[in-house]
């Protein structure tokens, strides 16, 4: 192989591990933190994730809860301001786009810019997921990576069928005939290489010393 050859195999392999900056991916938050008030959430252990996923044009939007057996009810989540406003935005079931205006009780303070469903609760089984898209635009999970008017929570949940039922509260995985609300407090996790691309960047390391003591070799 020439050398520009192993230059190019070399960029490539840094580029597919993830270590070569790239566009689009995965934003992933913690949902972390209890709505108990008008713009107030009490810090918590995580009830689960959401995240936002490239999807080509689109964007899917996923819920993943701790353990089994709870519901989600609704979920919410911001986008960018500048870039987007309109009612233009389409995901299954359905989506309200209201700049600002969607809110989840007690957290009234704080207006959503998206919220799924657009009425009444779609009590569907954890995991959720949802494809996200918007006429004529090339969505990326970095759209969405802003927080509520409040300038608090990134996104929302309403986690239904949830326990234990005395005391009347909702802890992670447990379930039961309560509900709780949590919100997305903190910055996006730290994406965590899977073994396939942990495997990758050990072969492009390897091609990449191969590399180095070939040009160190003399040439005839």
């Amino acid at each position: 192989m020439t050398r520009i050859g192993l230059k190019v195999a070399a960029l490539v392999g840094l580029m597919a591990a993830g270590f070569w900056p790239a566009s689009g991916e995965a934003l992933s938050f913690n949902l972390n933190c209890i709505m108990t008030g008008s713009n107030t959430c009490t810090p918590s252990v995580s009830y689960g994730t959401i995240s936002f996923v490239d999807n080509g044009n689109g964007v899917d939007v996923q819920v993943d809860l701790v353990g089994t057996g709870q519901r989600i009810q609704t979920v919410l989540f911001n986008y960018d301001d500048n870039k987007f406003a309109n009612d233009a935005f389409a995901i299954a079931p359905s989506v309200t786009v209201a700049e600002n205006a969607n809110t989840l009780p007690p957290f009234n303070g704080g207006g959503f810019d998206l919220q799924i469903p657009s009425q009444a609760n779609m009590n569907t089984p954890d995991p959720y997921l949802g494809t996200l898209t918007l006429v004529s635009v090339n969505l990326d999970p970095a759209d969405f990576n802003f927080k509520d008017s409040s300038g608090t929570l990134f996104a929302a949940v309403h986690i239904g069928t949830c326990g234990p039922n005395e005391p009347a509260t909702c802890l992670p995985g447990q379930t039961g005939t309560n509900s709780i609300k949590v919100g997305a407090l903190g910055d996006p996790l730290t994406p965590v290489p899977e073994p396939a691309t942990l495997l990758l960047w050990g072969t492009t390391v390897a091609g990449v010393g191969f590399l180095k003591r070939w040009r160190r070799q003399p040439r005839d």
